[in-house]
């Protein structure tokens, strides 16, 4: 099984930092999603993943990048980048910026699938937190009771 090799001092650094894991749930309506998927290529598989994770195979980049006009935060645009398992069809993306996601040459190999959506976006309270240096089965520590 493949594990992650991504250096965790480094991903450490750019990680948002928490005072605390209280807090409610959130929900935003309206919120619009455009989400495509991409096989990643220009990396070894493991490269960008912790050692806690095992990329998928084909290591397949996930860009979700959510807007919503109002709301109790304010105005508001949120990208992510994660992985997940294929599926096929052929999103498009002009530009790619690999290392704004710290994926310093990384490259969006094959489309495999995109769609966009309206709707509310809940944002649940942490219940969980992992250790990124052992697998999640050994190092998950539930935070919150709920």
């Amino acid at each position: 099984m493949l594990a992650g090799t991504a250096d965790l001092a480094a991903l450490s650094r750019r990680a948002p930092k928490l005072a605390g894991f209280e807090g409610e749930a959130l929900t935003l309506s309206g919120v619009e999603l455009f989400q495509a998927t991409w096989e990643l290529g220009g990396l070894a598989p493991e490269a960008p993943f912790p050692p806690a994770l095992a990329p998928t195979l084909p290591v397949l980049a996930v860009l979700s990048i959510r807007r919503g006009d109002s709301g109790p935060l304010g105005p508001f645009s949120v990208a992510e980048l994660a992985a997940a398992r294929a599926e096929r069809a052929e999103p498009r993306l002009a530009c790619f910026a690999a290392d704004a996601f710290g994926l310093p040459g990384a490259r969006l190999a094959h489309p495999v699938a995109a769609f966009v959506a309206v709707g509310d976006w809940t944002l649940p309270h942490i219940r969980f937190v992992s250790r990124a240096d052992v697998p999640a089965f050994a190092g998950t520590e539930r935070v919150s009771p709920h």
